[in-house]
């Protein structure tokens, strides 16, 4: 078949700190094309998870969806089942992970985590249908965790199913009007709540519209944009934490769910193009969120806009500088200078180094809004077709308002390469590392989380 020709694109975020936040998207470079195939990976962890290897291999070819990054192939015209003008992908992934913060269980000392091998099975699928201007892209999985018990024995109760999904609608593309439906649905322990522990089960759909509107000769780009979002959360285990107070609604497992909400948002955005590499741009938005149990969480309406410039300063190097401002209208107190400032390195088309800081206020359960100081460095580097490298390290400090005095630490590391073997085999490994620390003392929100995973996919 010879060689794949291959772009590396922005990888799925990988939490091992039990919330996740992804790095800021780079805005100088164009998106890559809309057909893209998932990659991810598999090896044994034992003899008890090779002898499940041949039912995995029962399902191939396959294509898949996790946590490392995503191809544009050659393969794409080939693979799949043809769907007017696109093609629908089946896929299936298996993947060994060992997590050493896994599941909750007694001891001398109170409930504490412990570690645990854990198999993924992950069938799904992914359709992409683009048209003259217009594209239409869904991709959806099941992925059953079974704790093998390996490690912790009596862990296999924990064993549960998760999903994600994620689909799109672009009408109208490139032209003066146009119109773009996304929707995000994940039921995942790593939840979009800063403010809850470790051992939290998250239910969440993030569906967004947007109008982009392009005036005269298209220099001037005007979005408009609303979104709504709910998401509903479960413990994994019914031990109580150590260190953790009887009724809070980040730890306590039987208050967890008093942390449930339903997000509105609206906003303006605005890109002026005014030279050919380089743009000013405005973004402004407002949210307002309800919870199932306003008693303990306080009202929000929180306003944010920025401004800033984003664009190449030479052949290799962009840049993104924004600033601005968040303020919460209610009662959470906060009021603060918000900032982005990126530089990325591009080495070549496929290849780039970022490094940047971020300053963001968002909503939270209990503390009504935080806000994140982060800086973070990311590389990715695609050689010879097939093999893809990345690492990202990452540094969030956390700060909760409402008077709360609640602060947090988290750091992560994520390294790991994917090779594609053939058009429907790709294997990816991988290391995260996640530590997290808290002026509050339960050990759900203290913790330091190893992760190692070995992964194989398969597509059609």
């Amino acid at each position: 078949m010879g060689i794949i020709h291959a772009r590396a694109l922005p990888r799925l975020n990988t939490s091992a700190v039990g919330w996740k936040r992804d790095a800021p998207q780079d805005t100088t470079v164009a998106n890559p094309s809309a057909n893209r195939a998932v990659i991810l990976t598999c090896v044994t962890l034992s003899r008890a998870l090779a002898a499940a290897l041949p039912l995995a291999l029962a399902f191939a070819p396959s294509l898949a969806i996790g946590q490392v990054q995503h191809v544009v192939s050659t393969y794409e015209n080939e693979n799949g089942l043809k769907v007017g003008e696109g093609r629908l992908h089946p896929y299936f992934d298996f993947e060994t992970h060992y997590d050493s913060a896994a599941v909750y269980f007694d001891s001398s000392t109170g409930s504490v985590l412990k570690a645990e091998a854990i198999a993924h099975f992950r069938p799904g699928i992914r359709l992409d249908v683009p048209m003259t201007t217009s594209a239409i892209s869904l991709d959806a999985n099941v992925d059953y965790l079974w704790y093998t018990g390996l490690v912790t024995p009596g862990s296999s109760t924990f064993s549960r199913v998760q999903a994600a999904a994620d689909a799109s609608a672009n009408f109208n593309q490139g032209s003066s009007v146009e119109l773009d439906i996304t929707d995000h649905f994940a039921r995942s322990d790593r939840t979009a709540n800063a403010g809850a522990g470790v051992g939290v089960l998250s239910l969440l759909n993030d569906a967004r519209l947007q109008l982009p509107l392009r005036p005269g000769g298209r220099a001037l780009e005007i979005v408009p944009n609303a979104g709504f979002a709910f998401e509903s959360f479960k413990p994994l285990s019914s031990l109580l934490p150590v260190n953790c107070n009887p009724g809070d609604i980040n730890c306590d497992p039987s208050s967890v769910s008093r942390a449930n909400y339903q997000n509105f948002s609206g906003g303006l955005d605005a890109r002026w193009r005014f030279l050919p590499k380089t743009a000013f741009t405005f973004e402004s938005r407002i949210d307002t969120r309800s919870y199932s149990d306003s008693t303990v969480n306080p009202s929000s309406l929180l306003l944010k806009a920025s401004t800033g410039l984003a664009g190449l300063i030479s052949t290799k190097l962009a840049t993104v500088l924004k600033v601005g401002w968040g303020q919460d209208l209610q009662s959470s107190g906060a009021h603060t200078l918000i900032a982005l400032a990126e530089l990325n390195y591009l080495l070549n088309e496929t290849s780039n180094v970022r490094i940047g800081y971020l300053r963001d206020v968002q909503l939270v359960p209990l503390y009504g809004t935080y806000r994140d100081d982060r800086g973070y460095v990311d590389a990715r580097f695609f050689l010879h077709g097939r093999l893809n490298l990345h690492g990202t390290v990452a540094l969030d400090r956390l700060s909760f308002y409402s008077a709360s005095g609640r602060q947090d630490t988290t750091v992560t590391v994520d390294v790991g390469p994917e090779y594609q073997f053939t058009r429907w085999l790709i294997g990816a490994a991988g290391y995260v590392v996640g530590s997290r620390t808290s002026t509050f003392t339960a050990s759900s929100y203290n913790f330091t989380r190893h992760e190692v995973y070995v992964r194989a996919t398969f597509i059609y």
